[in-house]
């Protein structure tokens, strides 16, 4: 049967983001319980991380007050991503 199946939609692709941020709040959650070697530069980093988890009340005041720019969660998605990457190269070499 032709057209079965799943179209894309943009309401799909924002399911899609959704999920994949939820995935990488997540990791980076699991990242910062990670015992490291150097426990001095780890604390800095987690303090920082944690920063980033929170959502600044920049993005998101409320379920009615949040940024309709979507500059600013693609800004903080980039971040979240770069961080994540950081560190698991700091795990990595330790």
């Amino acid at each position: 049967m032709r057209g079965a199946g799943v179209w894309p939609s943009i309401r799909l692709e924002l399911i899609r983001d959704g999920i994949e941020d939820y995935e990488d709040f997540h990791l980076l959650d699991a990242l910062n319980r990670q015992p490291e070697a150097s426990p001095g530069t780890h604390a800095d980093r987690v303090a920082a991380n944690r920063r980033l988890l929170a959502l600044d009340g920049a993005l998101v005041k409320s379920y009615k007050e949040y940024a309709r720019e979507p500059g600013a969660y693609r800004s903080h998605r980039r971040r979240l991503a770069a961080t994540i990457v950081a560190a698991q190269a700091a795990g990595r070499r330790n």
